[in-house]
């Protein structure tokens, strides 16, 4: 199996997600949501890929990017790979620290609000669709708020994702 793929993205150069820049408040929100609830499950899909690619000689460029899912995920994004290259070592470990960084963040923050997102509306980013948040934190969560005005309030978070 090649390192790279069809669509040209291989280990001189590497698949940029669509999002590794989040400029509004419901992008870092979502973004820091997937990476505390996702996060080990990427974690543990990576080793696997890397101890195969041991097998297959894939490890050796520290690109995946011949596999079938990172093809699907590089033609439409989606769940962290919106975020984060998820099949190249140095993608992993981009994501991986930033993980490391939303556990903490987690823990500490006593709004419900992930630390990062508070600073990004203090500091004057846009709030497009903020709304969308505020249903998914308690009491809403208690009494499934959201799944009664998900659709109604779920907008676009940045350039159309």
């Amino acid at each position: 199996m090649k390192p790279g793929n069809f669509l040209g993205y291989n280990a001189s150069k590497p698949f940029v997600p669509p999002l590794s820049k989040t400029t509004t408040i419901l992008s870092d929100y979502d973004k820091n949501f997937l990476l505390t609830s996702f996060g080990p499950s990427a974690i543990s899909t990576f080793i696997s890929m890397y101890i195969q690619g041991l097998f297959n000689g894939l490890s050796a460029s520290g690109v995946f990017y011949g596999t079938p899912q990172a093809i699907g995920n590089q033609i439409y994004p989606r769940g962290l790979s919106k975020y984060y290259d998820l099949y190249s070592v140095n993608g992993f470990m981009t994501f991986f620290f930033d993980y490391l960084v939303a556990q903490l963040i987690y823990y500490i923050s006593l709004t419900g609000l992930p630390l990062n997102s508070i600073i990004l509306l203090l500091s004057g980013k846009s709030g497009d669709n903020i709304l969308s948040i505020i249903y998914e934190l308690p009491p809403f969560t208690l009494i499934n708020f959201g799944a009664w005005w998900g659709v109604p309030l779920e907008g676009m978070m940045q350039l159309g994702w």
